[in-house]
């Protein structure tokens, strides 16, 4: 099975109704980010009463994510402050459930939503996610409703993911495309299995601590990089 969670979280491909319970799960709520600047960014996330993940909130700004009936995300809409709202990402899952593409709309204001400006294109080896590679379209090329596929673009930035078992532990961004890592992103967990930091160094240094509730949580979105999400009480 390849999905948002592993096997032993206990969600399945049978939808939102095979999920576990509020007692049984621990889902993510909120992200600190500290930058070497001294910002901080705190970014929450919203869940519905069946535990699907239902909308991402940094500051002013929020993402609200429109789910089919078994909670696996469809696409997100963009607001800021409650006045501008736009179809922002589309996502893309394999035969299997596991999200291999997601799109991102461009927006131009005074003109409105355009068509896919880039997109972000997963590669697997078997059940784990082992690439992230960020593709661009150049402008004239974007219209809205097209239809595009993995071959369209240019290749801006690459990640690799490296995991303990099945879980996500550290990643190798090459920013540029020029075959040097750039920056590290480094994942270290709770005994419990909820993520408890996670620290990137190189360029754009920043740290990230997390918190948890207890509570129903539906995963059958996303594949192995965000498996963290949602957890059992006894660890991934």
């Amino acid at each position: 099975m390849l999905c948002g969670c592993s096997s032993s979280t206990g969600t399945s491909d049978e939808g939102a109704s095979d999920s576990p319970g509020a007692g049984d799960t621990l889902r993510l709520i909120s992200e600190q980010k500290s930058f070497s600047s001294g910002d901080i960014v705190i970014t929450n996330y919203e869940y519905d009463d069946s535990g699907n993940l239902i909308g991402k909130i940094i500051g002013n700004a929020r993402l609200t994510y429109n789910t089919d009936t078994d909670g696996t995300l469809i696409n997100s809409v963009y607001s800021d402050d409650g006045l501008t709202s736009r179809d922002s990402q589309i996502y893309h899952y394999d035969a299997i459930g596991g999200l291999r593409r997601v799109d991102s709309l461009g927006f131009i204001e005074g003109v409105g939503v355009l068509g896919v400006s880039f997109f972000d294109l997963y590669k697997f080896e078997g059940d784990l996610a082992s690439s992230l590679e960020r593709k661009i379209l150049p402008f004239e090329e974007i219209t809205i409703n097209a239809e595009i596929d993995d071959s369209a673009g240019s290749t801006v930035s690459f990640t690799e993911f490296k995991y303990d078992g099945e879980r996500l532990v550290r990643e190798l961004i090459d920013a540029d495309v020029d075959g040097v890592v750039d920056r590290l992103r480094d994942y270290n967990y709770n005994s419990d299995g909820t993520l408890s930091s996670r620290l990137q160094t190189g360029t754009s240094a920043n740290s990230s601590v997390f918190v948890y509730e207890q509570g129903a949580c539906n995963h059958n979105w996303g594949n192995s990089t965000d498996r963290y999400f949602c957890v059992t009480n006894n660890g991934l």
